[in-house]
């Protein structure tokens, strides 16, 4: 994840099928550090945070077969505590799901 916000918090991954039902939290109160603000008050390069989640063939076959979305839940607060940020229109936060997989034939 990529975050350009002056914030810092936790987010949690949810899978969901097709009818937007909750199949499982694949990651919890994972830690998201604040953009780092550059002496005019903007964050100019966000902070990145790399999650590995591990899971076996069952579990993983599960998931491939049902899921179908992914959302994500964010818990923000802003860094440093108790001064103002300015938030700007290009402040995103951004996330990529990357698989690697080892498969035997």
């Amino acid at each position: 994840m990529e975050n350009r916000y002056p914030m810092e918090g936790v987010v949690t991954a949810i899978l969901h099928d097709e009818a937007m039902n909750e199949i499982q939290v694949i990651a919890k109160d994972i830690r998201l550090e604040a953009g780092e603000m550059n002496a005019t008050g903007y964050v100019a390069n966000p902070t990145v945070t790399t999650v590995e989640i591990p899971f076996d063939r069952e579990e993983l076959v599960e998931i491939l077969e049902e899921s179908r979305f992914v959302t994500y839940k964010f818990r923000l607060s802003t860094k440093p505590d108790g001064e103002p940020v300015r938030l700007y229109s290009d402040y995103e936060i951004s996330t990529k799901i990357v698989g690697q997989f080892n498969f035997s034939l």
